[in-house]
């Protein structure tokens, strides 16, 4: 038998890899196509501001997010009571970017702005995974990328425990279809599990999870059995622990709160409501806003579209039933966002301060988004011949959205753009007036903030923080009549305000009625005793009053409620130097710095010690730090510069006061300073150039020094 010569046919190796990676390349080449163009739109993030929309309880006045030293870690891992919300992965985040950033709005944003890419990627192998088709990947992920309603959460720093949680809830899932796909191999399901602690540890509205199991076991067929039960109990069991930790306390204020309001069958409308918002806002993105207010109820009965959401829901669900269309596919992707939206849908009485918010749907869109896609291709499959009218409609659509998007990404930039576009879109949104109250008030604008106050009044006049902020502003105009007829009313409405009374005392301080403050700061810590800023500003009013040892006994009580209340030394301080008791103000102010070394006004005041006991070095030193500490300190400035006068440094100290003059142009101490300095240089000139001056913004001893030396 002869042995054939002819060699068997391979088919080259790399043409094989080639085949093999082209899939991988398509999918590869759209989530960088989706990843350029987010990029693109959500980049300018990174020049946009913190908002007064819970960044300051997030992140600008969390001390929590101070230290990221071993104790700081576990203390923010440690459940509270004064927590606002128990997520440690999402502080812990907040911490780093401070860490390294400090308040920098760039680093919190462009930290959302990572975990969204990241998410986006997920979502787009997660559609992968349960539909083998690049193309429906790529429509749901592109929607999740750049659809309106997810501009919230990328743009608004507090909204980050939404990318985190995002971030390995999806994580979660991609593991637990690997455990279905892969034979239920277990190392699956825990990957599954370790995913959803770290999400529950980044947001505990995490705890639906394992609801959204259930819309996977519902997709993929599996029988409802003993093991599909049991394997879902550590899901649940977590669920539960992480619900008591941080749900279940929310849900009682909020049930509290809301009884008064709405009965058990008004939030059942909130719940068709709330479906219907989502699944309407989801395909027709139009006038969103950061807050959709609870309705007025005309009477007893809520308005004409809450009754009428029922309906729609029920209409939806016919048209799924009888939907022949991907029909577990589209099944799935209903009871998906559904799952996830569970929570706020007001049938459980969980809390949350709007009927219904953009960012709760942020991993819940997914299920739309995949609705969308199927319909999308379904369309190109069956009217293949009208496909490139499709891929218009398609991509007009498409382009409806980015327009949106574009639009919705500005209206985050600062305080002023997002409250601005609330009031236009609602015009009796106090919260909106309020909030671009405050913006106004912190930028200077104090008659524009009042302006905004009263408005916010108008509509709610029984919200007593805008009459602190209408007051706070008047205040700052000089308008302290105004103020205190501001804080007249809180106190009317609930007498046993004690902070209502404490600003009222502030305000009268202010005012220059030190009796009518001292009854205020009093009936305050009648209220409530133990608070060393109540007795903090009793001191302030008794000094003013003369009532030295009442104030240093003041003071005294501020320190025994709180040993570490620099305030309360600093002023004791100045009680001393006011009774020529130098050495008793020095201890006092070096205490304060011992709290604060970086308090300024300390340091002044303290140098300013030292110079009565011509202890001139110790002087300068210490004006040295102040000026430091705080280079607008201009009456530092001037101090330093009379030591040197003493110290006949005359160069030195006219630099110094011109430093002054050159922060507060009207100062007139410095000017009256800087002419003796050149009076002992022999510069008579201008001497009485700078009395003149000195004179002119209200110093009397010029006056007698050009009545002398500038005739």
């Amino acid at each position: 038998m002869k042995s054939s010569n002819k060699k068997k046919i391979v088919r080259p190796e790399k043409e094989k890899n080639n085949k093999t990676n082209k899939p991988l390349k398509l999918g590869f080449n759209l989530v960088l196509l989706i990843l350029i163009l987010t990029v693109l739109f959500f980049g300018r993030i990174r020049k946009h501001d913190l908002t007064n929309w819970d960044d300051p309880i997030m992140v600008t006045n969390n001390a929590q997010i101070r230290s990221i030293s071993f104790e700081g870690v576990m203390n923010i891992f440690t459940p509270s009571k004064e927590m606002n919300e128990y997520q440690p992965l999402t502080t812990l985040s907040y911490a780093i970017s401070y860490h390294f950033f400090r308040l920098n709005p760039a680093s919190y944003l462009l930290s959302n702005l990572f975990f969204h890419l990241l998410n986006i990627v997920l979502v787009f192998y997660l559609i992968f995974l349960l539909s083998k088709n690049h193309l429906l990947s790529f429509f749901v992920s592109f929607l999740f990328a750049l659809h309106p309603l997810q501009v919230e959460v990328v743009a608004w720093v507090s909204a980050h425990n939404y990318v985190l949680f995002g971030l390995f809830f999806l994580l979660s899932i991609i593991s637990y279809i690997k455990y279905i796909q892969n034979d239920l191999r277990r190392k699956y399901l825990i990957y599954a599990l370790l995913f959803f602690v770290f999400a529950l540890f980044s947001k505990a509205s995490a705890v639906i999870l394992p609801l959204s199991l259930l819309c996977f076991d519902y997709y993929y067929k599996r029988e409802i059995r003993t093991r599909l039960l049991l394997e879902k109990l550590p899901f649940f069991a977590l669920s539960f622990i992480f619900g008591i930790i941080a749900l279940i306390p929310k849900t009682i204020g909020h049930f509290a709160s809301m009884s008064d309001q709405y009965g058990f069958i008004d939030r059942m409308f909130f719940g068709f409501y709330s479906m219907s918002f989502y699944f309407i806002k989801l395909l027709f993105p139009l006038n969103l806003k950061v807050l959709y207010m609870y309705p007025v109820k005309a009477g007893a009965f809520l308005p004409l579209l809450f009754y009428l959401a029922p309906l729609f829901i029920l209409l939806l669900f016919f048209l799924i039933k009888y939907n022949k269309i991907e029909k577990r596919t589209i099944i799935f992707g209903v009871f998906f966002l559904l799952s996830n939206v569970i929570l706020i849908l007001h049938f459980i009485p969980y809390w949350h301060r709007a009927i219904v918010t953009d960012r709760y749907v942020y991993i819940g869109s997914i299920g739309m988004f995949l609705i969308i896609g199927v319909f999308i291709q379904y369309f190109l499959k069956k009217y293949a011949a009208m496909k490139y009218l499709i891929y218009f409609i398609t991509f007009f659509y498409f382009g409806f959205l980015l327009f949106n998007t574009n639009k919705r990404i500005d209206v985050w930039e600062s305080n002023m753009t997002l409250w601005s576009e609330e009031i236009r879109i609602n015009p009796k949104n106090a919260v909106a007036y309020n909030n671009r109250g405050l913006e106004r008030s912190h930028s200077g604008d104090y008659h524009g903030a009042i302006e905004d106050f009263n408005k916010a009044i108008e509509l709610k006049p029984k919200d007593l923080g805008i009459y602190y902020n209408r007051a706070s502003a008047k205040t700052a105009i000089g308008d302290f009549a105004g103020a205190i007829a501001d804080y007249d009313v809180p106190i009317a409405i609930s007498p046993n305000n004690a902070e209502a009374f404490n600003k009222r005392g502030l305000a009268k301080y202010n005012f220059g009625d030190f009796e009518g403050a001292v009854m205020d700061f009093k009936k305050a810590l009648e209220i409530l005793p133990e608070s060393e800023i109540f007795y903090n500003n009793l001191g302030l009013a008794e000094f003013e009053l003369g009532n030295y040892d009442a104030a240093i006994n003041d003071y005294r009580m501020a320190i025994r409620i709180n040993p570490n209340y620099e305030k309360a030394y600093y002023n004791k301080g100045n009680v001393y130097d006011k009774i020529n008791n130098v050495p008793r103000a020095i201890v006092n102010y070096s205490k304060a710095i011992e709290i604060n070394p970086a308090y300024a006004d300390a340091y002044n005041n303290r140098g300013l010690m030292y110079n009565k006991l011509k202890e001139h070095d110790n002087a300068l030193s210490d004006f040295d730090k102040a000026v430091s500490y705080n280079s607008n300190l201009y009456s530092a400035f001037n101090n330093r510069g009379k030591v040197h006068v003493e110290m006949q440094n005359y160069s030195e100290a006219i630099n110094d006061f011109k430093k002054a003059i050159e922060i507060n142009s009207e100062f007139a101490s410095a000017y009256l300073n800087k002419g003796i300095a050149y009076f002992y240089l022999n510069n008579i000139l201008k001497a009485c150039t700078n009395w003149q001056e000195a004179n002119k913004y209200g110093d009397s001893y010029a006056k007698e020094l050009l009545e002398n030396y500038c005739k």
